[in-house]
């Protein structure tokens, strides 16, 4: 059986191997905890590149709004943990699944500090081009963090709902 694989520009621009390409995305997360740690959002210069592009529905796709968001994100989480479960590489693409905790302990997006214990997974799609990431896919589900934030009500847990 034949299979028809096209190359995309993308791809020819992408001279590194699936295993170069998943280390550059392992140190994009190492740096992360470097944020965390420090405070120090240029840290993120050394995998992301100038022209970086992000991919969710809602956020600001620049380099520095992302850097922003990793800001503010530290200040209402600064215990945040991280751990890549899965990690796929094929051309100039990257794929992760990322899960992590944290406290709720600072504002975040106008929501008060709750107390409240976080866990999320996401999963992204990164592209990779000349050693830095220049593109990220998001896909994180807001709706069980805005109840784990305590900011709407957990689905069967809704006053309407409770007997009185």
């Amino acid at each position: 059986m034949c299979q028809q694989v096209s190359v995309t520009k993308e791809d020819e621009e992408n001279d590194m191997s699936p295993e170069e390409s998943k280390a550059v995305v392992q140190r994009f997360y190492e740096l992360v905890e470097d944020v965390f740690r420090t405070g120090d959002t240029d840290a993120l210069d050394e995998v992301l590149a100038p022209e970086f592009v992000y991919h969710q529905p809602g956020a600001p796709p620049d380099l520095q709004s992302y850097k922003r968001f990793f800001s503010m994100l530290r200040l209402a989480c600064p215990d945040m943990s991280q751990m890549v479960e899965d990690m796929i590489a094929e051309g100039d693409k990257v794929v992760d699944r990322l899960s992590w905790q944290a406290t709720h302990r600072g504002p975040f997006m106008g929501i008060p500090p709750s107390g409240n214990s976080l866990t999320m997974t996401e999963i992204h799609i990164n592209r990779i081009a000349e050693g830095r990431i220049v593109e990220r896919w998001a896909e994180v589900d807001r709706l069980s963090l805005m109840q784990q934030l305590g900011a709407i009500p957990e689905t069967g847990h809704s006053e309407e709902a409770s007997p009185t």
